[in-house]
């Protein structure tokens, strides 16, 4: 190697001297760089390389013979390589993973059709809302100013794996347990005082169910209320 070169390693190696090593990368980042992007032709796993490769010098610089060039030259070649060899073992079992899943199937969801234009039918939409598990179907029924929104927003999108929210998870499965054919009678329907419509209608459970310390049977109906609110043309869920 030349004798600054020699210089420059012999200062690293014996005195640690980063100044040492800083104009060492200088002088010959670019090869290394070139080295690693011919190899991976990926600029970022070639930067990666560039860095592993000086690491490298970092740990082995007292083994260094002859030309520094050279043995940065082979060494970036041969992190490059490795760096190929892993990413194709990698997809090889990312690959193998995949033949080894059961086939799945996408389920697209069919868009739910709310009717928020009279009390009745916004309650009706409601249930059905949630039978259908979609979540924005679910608050779309709602006041974003109602007093239980966050409830509400929190139950129907509650996770049933999550021992955080398993109160909210047991809400949400009792309301996916409605049956969203039966019929939904109105039981009652009243002026309040401050303006609202309180509706009372009946819903009948689809299969057994829990709520609370009750729990429910198929076929077995149970009377829900909720006070209402005119928003524009809406009618939309106050409290429940």
């Amino acid at each position: 190697m030349a004798e600054s070169e020699r210089v420059l390693l012999q200062r690293f190696v014996e005195t640690n001297d980063g100044e040492a090593f800083a104009q060492i990368i200088h002088r010959h980042a670019s090869l290394v760089y070139g080295t690693c992007l011919r190899v991976l032709a990926d600029a970022d796993q070639a930067a990666d390389a560039t860095q592993e490769t000086f690491f490298q010098l970092v740990k082995k610089a007292h083994e260094v013979r002859g030309s520094l060039g050279g043995w940065l030259h082979r060494v970036a070649a041969r992190k490059a390589v490795d760096l190929v060899r892993a990413d194709s073992i990698r997809r090889r079992r990312e690959d193998r993973h995949a033949e080894a899943l059961p086939e799945t199937r996408t389920v697209e969801r069919t868009p739910f059709q709310l009717d928020l234009s009279s009390p009745e039918t916004t309650v009706r939409s409601f249930t059905r809302a949630w039978v259908s598990g979609d979540p924005e179907s679910i608050l779309a029924c709602w006041l974003p100013t109602a007093g239980d929104y966050e409830d509400v927003r929190r139950a129907a999108c509650a996770d049933p794996n999550d021992p955080g929210q398993k109160q909210y998870a047991e809400g949400k499965r009792w309301f996916q347990s409605l049956d969203p054919d039966a019929e939904m009678p109105i039981v009652s329907t009243e002026q309040t005082a401050d303006g609202g419509t309180k509706v009372v209608w009946r819903v009948t459970l689809k299969k057994d169910a829990t709520a609370g310390n009750q729990t429910f049977r198929a076929g077995d109906t149970h009377d829900i209320e909720v006070t209402l609110r005119r928003a524009g043309d809406s009618w939309l869920i106050d409290n429940m």
